[in-house]
């Protein structure tokens, strides 16, 4: 693993498990619950956008392709997650996919944002 991955991977697990049981105590109440699901959907995430981070920076404005991914990518997993962790409480699944959604988007915007802050010499442009 490379520094964007370790960087991605370690914020995602400490942002993932914050904004995992915020948002679980705004939904359900359950803080242990969402800290655990928040912390998987961080690492998911994580990964994920630090894997598609060489290509989001190869654009003309790379920290907004990064915030606008980790955006995107936060949306999906964290819909997928919530909707997860709605079928295991034994809720309603279109509730756990828009707090998961919800949470995810959040998460993917700090995540995104960190990375797009942490490597300027990376958005200079080619010339």
């Amino acid at each position: 693993m490379g520094d964007r991955d370790n960087q991605a991977v370690g914020t995602g697990i400490a942002l993932g498990s914050g904004v995992g049981a915020t948002t679980s105590i705004i939904a359900t109440g359950d803080v242990t619950q969402g800290l655990i699901y928040g912390l998987g959907a961080g690492i998911i995430l994580g990964s994920l956008l630090s894997s598609v981070a060489p290509r989001l920076i190869e654009t003309d404005r790379p920290a907004l392709a990064l915030v606008a991914g980790g955006l995107f990518l936060g949306i999906a997993v964290g819909g997928a997650v919530g909707t997860v962790a709605a079928w295991g409480a034994d809720a309603a699944l279109t509730a756990g996919f828009q707090a998961g959604g919800a949470g995810g988007a959040v998460l993917g915007v700090f995540i995104g944002g960190t990375l797009a802050v942490s490597e300027p010499d990376d958005f200079e442009a080619d010339t």
